[in-house]
């Protein structure tokens, strides 16, 4: 695996830059606004949910309060951004608009206990909710996939999705990602206030790039 960080990727229709403090507010606005679920079962007491709600997995934050994620974002982008992170902006050509993030982040086990293997990565976008079905999510994710199995020489993903959250996982499917019904599991979100049940998706460099070339043919 080569520490190459996140550099510019370009797509027919978007750039994925890496990311910097100025769109941080653009980002989090997304992340912040609600969305309509594909599947009834993902409202949240009743109420739509959020960008972050089937997204988010790390501690619990003042997630909603932009004065105290502001901090934590200056502060992340005030030191050097290293190789070793691959995390991206998502921006449409058109109007140079960002419409989401994308990275390709160390992976984790269920108890969320890290990977030795660095060459083993996981994956997670979010869009705008307002470019929900316009193919951005598989657009972009194909270019970190081509980048990250091609140059950056990782050896798989491993990365999953709530199994009520279909519109996440069809776009694994889409890319080639294969299910492990063995890795299905509940996990807590968060900020959704119950155990929800996830399905895991891996992929290999080599089943990757076979998936590609059947595609071509």
């Amino acid at each position: 695996m080569k520490m190459m960080g996140s550099k510019i990727l370009e797509t027919e229709r978007l750039i994925l830059k890496p990311q910097t403090f100025e769109e941080q507010k653009r980002l989090w606005e997304i992340l912040t606004s609600t969305y309509i679920p594909t599947d009834e079962r993902l409202l949240i007491n009743g109420q739509l949910p959020k960008v972050y709600s089937y997204y988010y997995s790390g501690p619990k934050i003042d997630i909603e309060n932009w004065k105290s994620q502001e901090k934590f974002y200056k502060k992340k982008y005030s030191k050097e951004i290293g190789n070793d992170v691959f995390q991206w902006t998502i921006y449409k050509k058109e109007d140079n608009s960002v419409i989401g993030q994308i990275s390709a982040q160390e992976n984790h086990d269920e108890e969320k206990n890290p990977n030795n293997d660095l060459s083993i990565r996981d994956i997670g976008w979010y869009i705008d909710p307002k470019e929900f079905g316009k193919g951005y999510a598989t657009e972009a994710a194909t270019a970190v996939l081509d980048y990250m199995f091609n140059e950056v020489e990782i050896t798989a993903i491993k990365t999953g999705a709530a199994i009520l959250n279909q519109g996440s996982w069809r776009i694994m499917e889409k890319l080639g990602f294969i299910r492990n019904m063995e890795g299905d599991h509940e996990y807590q979100y968060p900020f959704v206030p119950y155990p929800v049940m996830c399905c895991s998706f891996d992929i290999t460099k080599e089943q990757y790039l076979e998936h590609k070339k059947q595609k071509t043919r």
